[in-house]
């Protein structure tokens, strides 16, 4: 009887312990995903700042041809 109850002991440590290492799992899951977002949100950033120089140089180019100076 002894020998079961150390068996059932062990059964729950185990239990919690791997309950721990899901919730870790799952905590470096979503830093990894985190970290793999940022350079994508660099280019976004980058993508978008271009296409704002392009749209006021165009806008300047207009404005320009149309006599406002």
């Amino acid at each position: 009887m002894e020998e079961l109850n150390r068996l059932i002991e062990a059964v729950a440590v185990l239990q919690a312990e791997q309950a721990r290492i899901k919730a870790d799992v799952a905590e470096i899951k979503a830093d990894v995903k985190a970290l793999m977002l940022k350079p994508a949100r660099r280019w976004d950033s980058a993508a978008e700042k271009a296409l704002l120089c392009l749209v006021s140089a165009v806008i300047a180019a207009v404005l320009s041809r149309i006599g406002l100076s």
